[in-house]
């Protein structure tokens, strides 16, 4: 009976065993494949192998007791699911922390987000503005709103695009310093982001602050 139960034991793990085996036979990817493998694809990889050993070492156990796997032979194994993407974990990310913004500061998340320092990241704006749209045109106490902040702080062009989707009318608004989103953008911002607001509202370059100066002049300063 004995020898029965080792040779159906044998034959139910017989499958797994090759499997591993021809792992181990595969020859070594090259250092080049090795990096052209997503690192996801690579967690799953290392996910099965590692269940494939621990059912390997089940079933040996049953078989120095002397006893049938639980398994019956044949039947599936585990269902694998493949872990969220870094892209899928990044955009929770951001989401999780736009929502603690948005119970910090409620209608001004968005300004927070862009004027803290460091400014927060685009994921976690652009969930700011895809939960809250309207608060694109939330001003704060000097006038301004996240669009001056996203010239200033080099928020970078997706932001100011989104923004300007959102609310373009911010283009024209002016600080009560009679600054433009331009005059911030044009001290810092990259070319991308002058050329967004020129093209929202080319009237601004010609328009003076309260101390007399173009954008241009900012840009040069």
């Amino acid at each position: 009976i004995f020898f029965r139960l080792k040779t159906l034991t044998l034959r139910s793990i017989g499958v797994d065993r090759m499997m591993l085996l021809s792992h181990h036979m595969r020859p070594e990817p090259k250092a080049s494949d090795k990096t052209a493998l997503a690192a996801d694809d690579e967690e799953l990889h290392d996910q099965i192998l590692a269940e494939l050993d621990q059912d390997l070492e089940e079933e040996m156990e049953c078989l120095r007791r002397g006893v049938l796997p639980q398994r019956a032979p044949g039947s599936p194994r585990r269902s694998y699911q493949p872990k969220p993407s870094s892209g899928a974990r990044q955009q929770s990310d951001d989401k999780q922390k736009a929502d603690v913004l948005s119970v910090e500061h409620g209608d001004q998340a968005l300004l927070a987000a862009v004027t803290q320092q460091p400014p927060a990241t685009t994921g976690v704006m652009l969930a700011l503005l895809k939960a809250n749209p309207s608060a694109a045109s939330v001003a704060d106490e000097e006038g301004r709103h996240a669009l001056h902040y996203a010239g200033w702080n080099s928020a970078g062009a997706e932001v100011v695009q989104a923004l300007l989707h959102a609310h373009a009318a911010s283009a024209a608004v002016a600080d009560r310093f009679e600054l433009l989103p331009l005059h911030y953008a044009a001290h810092s911002a990259d070319v991308k982001v002058i050329e967004a607001l020129l093209k929202a509202n080319p009237d601004a370059a010609a328009v003076l602050d309260s101390q007399g100066q173009y954008p241009l002049h900012t840009a040069v300063a």
